[in-house]
């Protein structure tokens, strides 16, 4: 890729307080377990990269020297590869959905900040194997997106912390019908309510908030590939005083032990009413794989006669989990003669560094 001029380097070295005192640099690399990725961010004025040869101008990469930082532990200075994004690249990065937004927002006269938020659940639902979700949404016509508008702010309730489990009249309601060809019902949401709302928090954050305005979507200007300014006020925060730096410049190198239990884990699904034991899925997994599993939990029912329909899997590796998938997005076993569906949790920057849009570095 870099033969064909598609990866264009820079390197990142110096900052303003610092030059060649590699020791001193301030520019930090946190390692965030629960997205499994690192995020680069200059925390001082002094921290500043500031003299990288093709930075914010031809660059698509960068070797980013920054101290690396995990549990609050300072480990010294590394060398970090890294893709630079801008706000510019995350608004082309989710046309469809800005474009889908807008639909809903001015067409539909739906309330802006209600579809913002089932916008970050459906790409939450896309990140767990449900792909190209919101392509099919679009596709439909305006009476089917309003019905699954109605239906996914129902499902928000059951994410939210201390939610009510849904009552023994809705719990088995299927949701989004045809959109899936596996059940879903509000079960699934409040069953896998912590997870999912975490990364809803995190994409309504570092997605939906900075891509979806009040009254419409955030659009490029083509002409200078530039956001288009938002009205005063309107998704701005206040500044904060430059931080002085308290890192500890002679630090141990780090040592990364087990990955974060979310790249190990796999949703799984049962049929209605032909659900699987624990023991079960133990053994079929164990039986195909080996000793590769490290916990299953099954959904517990609070309604007599209610049977299980949703459960989780944590694998001691995430390296099983290809080999279970064998290329597909989502897998399905017959167990015992009962279906069985198993799906990962993958967000679009699985493996990647973040930068923060509102810093430079």
């Amino acid at each position: 890729m870099a033969n064909k001029m598609q990866i264009i380097g820079c390197y990142a070295q110096t900052e303003v307080g610092h030059g060649s005192n590699v020791r001193g640099l301030e520019t930090t690399s946190t390692f965030d377990p629960q997205m499994d990725e690192l995020v680069i961010h200059s925390p001082t004025l002094t921290s500043i990269k500031w003299w990288p040869g093709g930075l914010d101008k031809v660059s698509t990469h960068a070797v980013v020297y920054a101290r690396l930082i995990t549990e609050g532990q300072d480990h010294g200075v590394h060398v970090n590869m890294t893709g630079i994004g801008t706000l510019v690249d995350l608004l082309l990065f989710y046309t469809l959905e800005r474009v889908l937004f807008n639909r809903m927002v001015i067409t539909m006269a739906k309330n802006s900040q209600q579809v913002k938020s089932a916008m970050a659940l459906w790409l939450m639902l896309e990140e767990i194997g449900y792909h190209e979700l919101i392509r099919i949404i679009n596709s439909y016509d305006d009476k089917t997106i309003e019905a699954l508008f109605d239906e996914t702010l129902q499902c928000l309730e059951f994410i939210q912390p201390n939610a009510s489990s849904p009552t023994r009249e809705s719990h088995d309601t299927p949701v989004f019908l045809g959109l899936f060809d596996e059940p879903m019902n509000f079960r699934f949401f409040h069953y896998n309510q912590e997870f999912m709302y975490k990364r809803y928090v995190h994409i309504m954050e570092t997605v939906c908030d900075k891509i979806f305005g009040e009254n419409a979507a955030i659009e490029v200007d083509e002409s200078g590939l530039k956001p288009v300014a938002r009205p005063l006020g309107e998704g701005s925060t206040s500044s904060s005083p430059a931080k002085v730096s308290n890192l500890n410049p002679g630090a141990e190198e780090f040592r990364p032990g087990q990955t974060p239990e979310d790249t190990r884990t796999m949703f799984l699904t049962f049929s209605k009413g032909h659900p699987l034991s624990r023991e079960e899925i133990i053994h079929f997994f164990t039986s195909n794989w080996g000793e590769v599993v490290q916990d299953v939990v099954i959904e517990h029912v609070g309604h007599p006669g209610q049977e299980p329909q949703f459960g989780r899997i944590v694998f001691t590796s995430s390296l099983v989990i290809p080999m279970v998938l064998n290329g597909q997005s989502k897998a399905k076993f017959l167990v015992n003669r009962k279906h069985l569906w198993a799906r990962i949790y993958v967000p679009r920057n699985r493996g990647r560094t973040r930068l923060s849009y509102n810093k430079q570095i």
